[in-house]
Parts: C-alpha cells; structure tokens; sequence
C-alpha cells in the first residue's frame, strides 16, 4: 500500500468516526427531551369529533425544529410510536425560533388545535403517496380547508434532516415552498402516516399544540 493510499484510507476513518460521534450526540440530545403528550386530552378529542381512537397525530412546537416534534401516538396504551422532524410556516414574522400562528387566509402561518385527516383527499401536486389533506375542526383553524393546508413530506426537509447529525443544529431553516402552514415532515415520517390513514376506517386526529409548559 502506498503512502498516498494509507493517508486516504485514515481520512476515510476519521470522518467515519466523526459521523458516528455526531450521530450519537443527536440521538443523546433528542433522548434527553422530556416529550409530555397529553394523551388523555388527545383521546378526549378524538371522541369529541367522532375520530378514530386508537392513534393519533401530535406536534408540539415548543420543542426547537432541529429535534423530532411530530409525533405518532399510540391512545390506548399511551405510548410513542414514531416521532419525526416537523417544519412550521413562515407567515407574520415567524422565526426559526419562534413560530406565529394564524388561521388567516394568505397567512403563511401554521394554525394550532384539532383536525380531521382526510383519508381519501390529497394535494393536486403532491398526490396520493405524498399528502393528506387536512380539515380544522375548532374555530382558531376553521380556514385549514379554504388554506388548502395539508400534512405532507417534504424532500427539501429529508435533505436538511440528512445532515442533522453532522451539522447539530438547534433549528431547522424555514421554507415557505416547504410549508406555508402545513405540517410538513420527512417522507420517512409521511409514510409510516399514510400507512396508518390507510388502514383506518374513521379518519385520524391531528393536534398541534404550543403548550405554555413544554420543552424550549
């Protein structure tokens, strides 16, 4: 082995071990957080609005966009079954830090509170496998429908996400092209979602939330 070809071979090594730090980190990091889902209030919502009961979708937006805050929870036994990166809307001077929420029309903004996924309507250009269309169903998101707001993948995020464990960054970018107040997660997460939306008979509970006592 050549000279050359040893020092390529130690590169490769050290930005291997690199990697494998920085993924630690975030998983360490992202473990420490300490996720409260009111599961109780989420079940109660699901009835309320004639919803399935088994699961339901959950985004805590306290928690910063560079951690996982999309959440697939399990209601019957009050557990975590997926969590995902979620990226808010940038309308009305909302920051990577702090998100503005809104249910104006033309907003740019995430809107917070109850919704109905639609299992059978999706998004005229990101179709089937890639949407859901989303209904609000409280006053403060009553616009959801008319917005044309939806729960969708977003290549863009897989391609931020991709480098999370390297760059270890606290916020994720904002994105308007992304989300303009959809809630927009990675196509691993939107997948382990429409699998679930298939497979129900009713449609699934989403509820975004900005509990004044959640992680920041």
């Amino acid at each position: 082995m050549t000279n050359k070809k040893r020092v390529y071979k130690w590169i490769f090594i050290v930005l291997g071990l690199i990697i494998l730090l920085a993924i630690f980190y975030v998983v360490r990091r992202e473990s420490s957080l300490q996720y409260k889902i009111p599961y109780k209030h989420l079940l109660l919502q699901s009835k309320k609005y004639g919803l399935d009961t088994s699961v339901c979708f959950y985004v805590d937006y306290t928690i910063p966009s560079g951690s996982r805050r999309f959440f697939i929870c399990d209601l019957l036994n009050n557990t975590i079954l997926y969590s995902d990166y979620c990226m808010h809307g940038p309308g009305k001077g909302s920051t990577v830090e702090r998100p503005v929420f809104s249910n104006e029309i033309g907003s740019n903004c995430s809107s917070l509170g109850a919704f109905r996924v639609c299992r059978n309507q999706w998004g005229y250009r990101l179709k089937e496998k890639r949407s859901r269309k989303i209904v609000g169903l409280e006053r403060r998101n009553d616009q959801a429908e008319t917005r044309g707001l939806m729960i969708h993948d977003s290549r863009f995020l897989d391609s931020i996400v991709m480098l999370q464990p390297i760059l270890k960054k606290k916020y994720l970018p904002l994105n308007a092209s992304s989300s303009s107040g959809c809630v927009t997660i990675t196509t691993k997460g939107f997948s382990k979602v429409r699998g679930l939306v298939k497979a129900k008979d009713k449609d699934i509970l989403l509820y975004t939330d900005y509990p004044t006592n959640g992680p920041k």
